[in-house]
């Protein structure tokens, strides 16, 4: 089976009747409102930005190719809010990350520079990091961050349809590829419009929202759900770890209330502590039975050893005896990537043959 090495990122040796599992400690990855609405239009000028598109060879039936800009409009409608004012406002951190909705909404009265105005209708979509796939369809009229873009649909295309559009794989990856800033990495209008799509008649787009629109309802149920379990599980670990099995009687210590035949101890000596270690990329080889654990493997708190495998000499596993993971063994990456919850994850080793 396997035998796991512990640091920074991860040596992890395969075989199929014994293998080394090193870690090294690098991150892998590693309602009304004051102005009239206007529209930007598009001009139907300017070039491809990514390779990136949405269009289907052969085209079907009725079905047309379009650029960006010219199923929708970029809503230009300036806006200056009102201390005391009750118009909703929407921010970055109100957009859902990865699925078209809302997380919640502010008042124009919490901020002070001007915004946009959308309507009812209008798509929402987050420049700013667009890898976060932040973007809804509003049910209701507000204002707008300027680190978001309002989209339009003009009469070829339903709104509805749109909002699933900005978040395809290929719509992001567009939008990634346009951006510009390192530390704030923003896409803009003219290159988004240039991005290029097959687009179906209009029942069909609305036939298609509305089995993607049931889709995600199933999907946010779900995550309902397993947000109502993690609460619960944390609900009951904390009762456990503070009052344990057996309902004795408790004692007041130095971090609170534990059964008065608990001791309270430091966590180092209870277990030992290891760094990783960095493992220089060039010592790396194409294959072998030593694979390197890194942040990236530890994904939602599953081991995943198939994810971006990177490998190192066999020997390795001799040469740094310290790192070799056992079974029983937890790892938790410490760093991610900016911008992403990819970190803090922890595993346990399985069970190997060593």
């Amino acid at each position: 089976m396997k035998d796991l090495k512990r640091g920074a990122d991860i040596p992890v040796r395969h075989s199929e009747c014994n293998g080394h599992l090193e870690c090294n400690g690098r991150s892998e990855y590693n309602g009304g409102l004051e102005n009239p609405p206007s529209v930007e239009r598009d001009c139907g000028e300017g070039q491809s930005m990514s390779d990136s598109n949405l269009l289907v060879e052969p085209l079907p039936l009725g079905w047309t190719n379009h650029h960006f800009g010219e199923i929708c409009d970029r809503v230009k409608d300036s806006y200056q809010p009102i201390d005391g004012g009750d118009t909703p406002y929407v921010g970055l951190e109100h957009l859902a990350q990865g699925f078209p909705a809302f997380v919640g909404r502010s008042k124009e009265s919490e901020v002070k520079s001007s915004k946009t105005a959308f309507k009812i209708g209008d798509i929402l979509f987050g420049k700013l990091r667009p890898y976060l796939r932040k973007g809804a369809q509003a049910d209701f009229d507000g204002v707008c961050s300027t680190d978001i873009l309002a989209f339009r649909a003009k009469l070829i295309c339903a709104s509805e349809f749109l909002k699933f559009v900005i978040h395809s794989d290929e719509f992001v990856a567009h939008a990634k590829s346009t951006t510009s800033g390192v530390q704030h990495p923003r896409t803009s209008w003219p290159s988004l419009r240039e991005f290029r799509l097959s687009l179906p008649p209009l029942p069909e787009q609305k036939k298609i929202a509305h089995i993607l629109s049931t889709v995600q309802r199933a999907i946010e149920a779900q995550d309902r759900i397993i947000q109502t379990t993690t609460e619960l599980k944390k609900a009951l670990m904390h009762k456990l770890f503070t009052e344990g099995l057996r309902n004795e009687p408790q004692k007041q210590t130095e971090i609170g209330l534990v059964p008065e035949s608990w001791d309270v101890v430091e966590l180092g000596e209870v277990i030992n502590l290891f760094a990783g270690y960095a493992f220089k990329s060039v010592e790396g080889v194409s294959e072998s039975s030593t694979q390197l654990l890194r942040m990236g493997n530890l994904n939602q708190n599953t081991l995943d050893l198939n994810r971006s495998p990177i490998y190192y000499p066999d020997s390795f596993a001799d040469a740094h005896k310290r790192f070799v993971l056992k079974e029983g063994d937890l790892v938790m990456s410490l760093t991610g990537t900016s911008g992403k919850e990819d970190f803090g994850f922890t595993v346990r080793i399985p069970k190997t043959d060593k």
